[in-house]
């Protein structure tokens, strides 16, 4: 039957849906692509905002815990605050007693230098939370491009069928009524 598929145009058909489908398929999962490309960096910096936020409430354990506030502790915004305000109790301590060091510079220094890390705590923490609900957005919006392209990728496959069905009962039809017109003669 292939001559006849040829002879109707029905291979023609046939094909054209197939390259179509293709074509939609292949277009479906460079768009997943591109989305999951673009997504990628607040989706992994969420998971490790995410991670960092677990370790540092101790969810991963103690040891992760331990580590997550040492390293908040001995961050950039930390140590230079501390730094800064430690120079200026130094500064002011030593016009007033001429570099002398006295119980009284060594309470404020010891109540600083704990205090500082304390004082922006909830500011870290709402920060490693902010950048791990972006990333968890990310992550939403590319299982919804996800959903999309099978969608599409789903439809691309049932226009592809039914175009190939309707194509050979086409064919079939033209057939039937060349033959049944035969007979009828």
């Amino acid at each position: 039957m292939s001559f006849l598929d040829d002879l109707f145009g029905v291979t023609k058909a046939k094909n054209a849906a197939t390259n179509a489908a293709n074509l939609n398929r292949a277009e479906s999962t460079a768009a997943y692509g591109a989305a999951e490309n673009i997504l990628r960096p607040y989706t992994t910096g969420g998971q490790q905002s995410y991670g960092l936020l677990n370790d540092f409430l101790g969810t991963n354990g103690q040891g992760n815990q331990q580590r997550a506030y040492e390293n908040y502790v001995e961050g950039p915004d930390v140590a230079y605050r501390r730094q800064q305000g430690i120079n200026a109790i130094d500064n002011s301590s030593a016009a007033r007693s001429g570099g002398v060091l006295t119980g009284g510079l060594l309470k404020r220094l010891t109540d600083f230098g704990t205090g500082i890390a304390t004082q922006d705590k909830n500011t870290y923490l709402g920060q490693l939370a902010g950048s791990s609900a972006m990333g968890q957005n990310a992550a939403n919006t590319l299982t919804g491009a996800r959903y999309n392209s099978a969608n599409m990728t789903a439809g691309a496959n049932t226009a592809e069928g039914n175009a190939v069905a309707n194509a050979s009962l086409t064919g079939g039809n033209i057939l039937g009524n060349m033959l049944g017109g035969a007979f009828n003669l």
